[in-house]
């Protein structure tokens, strides 16, 4: 989507300012008085009236900026009147600090996000953002992960969770083997794409592996449970993530192709050191792990049962702090995409060089 020009800064706006939010509502009477009604807009839109009491045509009066006149009707002329659109910053609302998307909460399945601001009780969603600085899960700032697409979507490449009820303690014995958990899933055919996810969270083991069996070879990306890093990733991994939800829980996430028919396993081992995973374990040290979830194909994510198939190990339930429904908010800039309310303008001359405006209206267009 191309993005509109954007309406000039002008020292010369005066008082007042007029901002109206405008909705429409189907009112249907009855004879016995009632009535019914029926909101048709999902958002208000704005309408705006500006009043422009110096603009500068020749250079002269600076402090109104050099050619602020060619500015606002050269802007006004490039969009012949009603016809296209601009963005206006709004002085007073135009920027939004830690604020939740339309949809507050992940859910497993949703990737993209509307951005929204909160005015009073209410959360709307902005018509342009025009620039991001910070996305955090939970309050924690996500680096990556994300993009930004105009005009005011939120896009992951993984769907931010939705938190879970239970978690277990997966924990190792003393041998020297590998310790782990695994579970399988019903068969599939070669070249279908599988998707594994988990909570997971350091107890005394600070990092840990997940691998899926492709149907030839156990495909594996190793985390670093202290750092908040993916480590390592076998050949066959076609995308690996960590994203810190906060709260010491991390939400790892792999995703291969099935290299023939078969059907997948899914496991979670302890590692000692990161990417260690065979090594002589300490009764009871290991990690938690809680929601997880497979899909399979374009299929949505579908949570897993509890782990219970152990090898040198032990699952058991854990009382500790669960990750909540991963809370989405946004710290970004905004403006309003509008359109001029009328195919005829007033530029009035009063004075050599200076210019204004008595009244200029514009609508806020629908996202």
């Amino acid at each position: 989507m191309t993005t509109p020009p954007s309406f000039p800064t002008l020292p010369g706006l005066g008082w007042s300012v007029h901002k109206r939010p405008t909705f429409a509502t189907r009112i249907a009477g009855h004879v016995s008085g009632r009535e019914v009604r029926a909101p048709l807009y999902y958002q208000g839109l704005y309408e705006f009236e500006l009043t422009i009491e110096g603009l500068d045509s020749n250079g002269t009066w600076t402090g109104l900026t050099a050619n602020s006149l060619q500015s606002l009707m050269g802007l006004y002329i490039q969009l012949q009147g009603q016809y296209g659109t601009f963005l206006y910053t709004d002085p007073t609302d135009n920027s939004a600090v830690a604020q939740p998307t339309t949809q507050a909460f992940g859910d497993g399945v949703t990737t993209a996000f509307t951005f929204g601001r909160a005015i009073g009780g209410a959360v709307e969603p902005v018509s342009w953002v025009t620039a991001v600085s910070n996305v955090y899960l939970n309050g924690v700032n996500q680096p990556s992960g994300w993009t930004a697409t105009t005009p005011n979507t939120l896009t992951f490449t993984i769907a931010p969770p939705a938190g879970t009820t239970s978690a277990q303690l997966l924990a190792e014995d003393n041998t020297t083997n590998y310790h782990y958990t695994t579970q399988s899933l019903a068969s599939q055919a070669s070249g279908t794409k599988i998707v594994f996810a988990a909570y997971v969270q350091a107890q005394t083991r600070t990092a840990c592996q997940l691998e899926i069996n492709d149907g030839v070879t156990n495909q594996q990306v190793n985390a670093n449970l202290s750092t908040g890093a993916i480590t390592s990733a076998t050949g066959g991994v076609l995308a690996s993530s960590i994203t810190n939800l906060g709260g010491g829980w991390y939400w790892v996430s792999m995703t291969v192709n099935m290299a023939a028919t078969a059907a997948p396993t899914l496991t979670v081992l302890t590692a000692n050191p990161v990417g260690t995973t065979n090594y002589a374990g300490t009764t009871g040290d290991g990690i938690y792990v809680a929601g997880a979830v497979a899909a399979i194909g374009s299929a949505a994510p579908t949570a897993l049962p509890v782990w219970s198939t152990v090898s040198h190990a032990t699952v058991s339930s854990a009382a500790i702090t669960l990750p909540p429904a991963t809370a989405i908010t946004a710290t970004f800039t905004y403006a309003f995409n509008c359109r001029f309310l009328d195919d005829q303008e007033d530029f009035e001359n009063f004075m050599n060089g200076l210019w204004r405006v008595q009244t200029l209206k514009f609508r806020m267009v629908k996202p």
